[in-house]
C-alpha cells in the first residue's frame, strides 16, 4: 500500500459530512507540490456548487474518484485519519478500522468536472467567527420551519429572514461592515443548515451577494477552505 495522506481527526468528519450533503461520490486531487487536496463538486439538482481545499501535503501526485456514503458515519476519536493507495481501493484507517473503498471508474461513473461559474458580485460581506456562529444558531432553530430563507443587505446593514409561517418570520441583523449596494436574495434553506452547521471549523467567512444571482459563501481556516455556490430562488421584488 502506498500511504497518501494523514487528514486531522478533527477535520474528517465535517470534511466528509460537507461533501456527503452535495453528493456521495467525488474526485479528489492530490497535489504535493502544491501541498493541498481539493475537489469541486455540484449537487444532483444543480442549484449548489461546492470548492473544498484541504491545506495538507500529500505524498503521493493523484486523483481518483471515489464513494464516500460507507464512511460517511465514521467518527475518528483517537487518531488522525490515514489513506492510502491499495491498487484498485483505497483503504481509509479510521481508529484501527480499515475502510477498504474501490474506486469508481472515471470511463463509466457518470462524474463530470463541475463547471467554475463566471459570477461578478456588487456586494461583499466579511464575516468572523462570532457571525458565523450566531448564523448557525439562527438555523438551527429555524431550518425545520421554512423552506428558504432571504439574505438581504439595506442601508448598509446585513439582515437574515425566515419566513415560518405566511405571517410569521424571524429576523437576525447582523453587524458586520458592508462593501457593496443593497441587494436582497432568496436562498434554499438546507443548503444554507448544512454550510453553517460546521462553522466551528473555520476562522472567517466571506459572503459575495447581489440580487438573484448565487449566493457564494468562502469559508477558510488554517486548515481548510470552502467555497459554496447556491442559486436563488427567483421571486417577485414584492415577495
Amino acid at each position: 500500500m502506498i500511504e497518501l495522506c494523514n487528514i486531522p481527526k478533527e477535520i474528517f468528519k465535517p470534511f466528509i459530512d460537507t461533501i456527503c450533503n452535495f453528493k456521495k461520490e467525488v474526485e479528489l486531487n492530490l497535489d504535493p507540490d502544491l501541498g493541498n487536496i481539493t475537489l469541486r463538486t455540484m449537487d444532483t439538482a444543480k442549484v449548489a456548487l461546492l470548492e473544498m481545499e484541504l491545506l495538507i501535503k500529500p505524498n503521493e501526485l493523484t486523483s481518483f474518484q471515489i464513494p464516500l456514503g460507507s464512511i460517511e458515519k465514521a467518527v475518528p476519536k483517537k487518531d488522525d485519519v490515514k489513506l492510502y493507495h491499495n491498487g484498485a481501493n483505497i483503504t481509509i484507517v479510521i481508529d484501527g478500522m480499515k475502510f477498504n473503498i474501490k474506486t469508481l471508474d472515471p470511463r463509466t461513473s457518470g462524474l463530470k468536472p463541475a463547471p467554475s461559474p463566471n459570477v461578478t458580485y456588487p456586494t461583499v460581506v466579511n464575516l468572523t467567527k462570532d457571525n458565523l456562529e450566531q448564523i448557525n444558531s439562527l438555523f438551527k432553530i429555524v431550518s425545520n420551519y421554512t423552506d428558504n430563507v432571504i439574505f438581504e443587505v439595506k442601508e448598509g446593514q446585513l439582515s437574515i429572514t425566515a419566513n415560518l409561517t405566511t405571517e410569521d418570520n424571524v429576523e437576525k441583523p447582523i453587524e458586520v461592515p458592508v462593501n457593496g449596494p443593497d441587494c436582497r436574495s432568496r436562498i434554499p434553506a438546507e443548503y444554507l443548515k448544512d454550510t453553517f452547521e460546521n462553522c466551528k471549523l473555520y476562522d472567517s467567512a466571506e459572503l459575495s451577494m447581489g440580487t438573484n444571482i448565487p449566493l457564494k459563501i468562502k469559508l477558510s481556516s488554517n486548515f481548510i477552505q470552502s467555497t459554496i455556490m447556491i442559486a436563488p430562488r427567483i421571486q417577485d421584488e414584492d415577495q
